[in-house]
């Protein structure tokens, strides 16, 4: 009896639909359903009568307690989302810092980007040596700054300057390092860049007399040693022929 096997129960499925369920088959998915909505919304805003739509929007402007109650109402206040942070997080210094940051850029007027202390310093190259002579040009280049004033300008330009980056010996090697100098107008410009070129034109020169030199020097030594190779040979035959 406990070897024999069980009996294994099957399920029976019905062959025919039942009555209910096919009267209750959906017609409708969730993007179809969706889509029927917004027709009919459509739909009934189109058919929608606009002399109703006026007379409503009318009577709601001539309600005498509608300002009143929007009145008391006052505006919509949204509360602080507040978060809760440890007074070690170093957040909160970022957040410090920012603010008075913030506070600082508010207060403080008489200020200039890098991006424009740059511009104006590279624009002071092009300048003829007297043009800073003239008022007006001060005054233009103030308002090329932001309206910062003539005498912080004066000041930057004394003390600072961008790197002007002389032409190099060898304009194919990328990776040579040229000189940098401190240029103030076109003219300086021009000497320090003719005064490069002249400095490499000597050392080119020099270094193509020194291999001239060092070729010579090896051909005269290759001389002397084929001369003594040759005396060495004759030497040796009259020591072999002397009796």
């Amino acid at each position: 009896m406990g070897a024999s096997a069980s009996k294994q129960v099957t399920r029976k499925l019905p062959k025919t639909a039942r009555p209910e369920t096919l009267r209750s088959i959906p017609r409708e998915s969730p993007s179809t359903l969706h889509h029927s909505q917004h027709n009919e919304q459509a739909h009934d805003i189109k058919n929608m009568n606009p002399d109703d739509v006026f007379n409503g929007m009318e009577q709601e402007r001539s309600d005498p307690q509608l300002l009143e109650n929007l009145a008391k109402l006052g505006p919509v206040t949204v509360p602080p989302t507040i978060t809760r942070m440890r007074q070690s997080d170093p957040m909160l210094g970022i957040l410090r810092e920012r603010q008075r940051v913030e506070n600082d850029d508010q207060m403080m007027t008489n200020r200039i980007t890098t991006d424009a202390l740059f511009s104006v310093l590279e624009h002071r190259k092009h300048l003829s040596p007297n043009a800073l002579d003239k008022p007006e040009k001060w005054d233009d280049l103030s308002k090329e700054c932001g309206g910062v004033d003539v005498a912080s300008l004066k000041t930057l330009f004394k003390y600072y300057n961008t790197i002007t980056a002389m032409p190099p010996a060898n304009p194919e090697d990328k990776s040579e390092r040229r000189q940098g100098l401190w240029v103030e107008n076109k003219v300086d410009w021009k000497t320090a860049v003719e005064e490069t070129q002249k400095r490499h034109q000597m050392e080119r020169q020099a270094k193509e007399n020194s291999l001239r030199d060092t070729e010579q020097k090896l051909e005269q030594q290759q001389a002397q040693s084929k001369e003594s190779q040759e005396e060495r040979r004759q030497r040796h035959l009259k020591d072999l022929f002397v009796d």
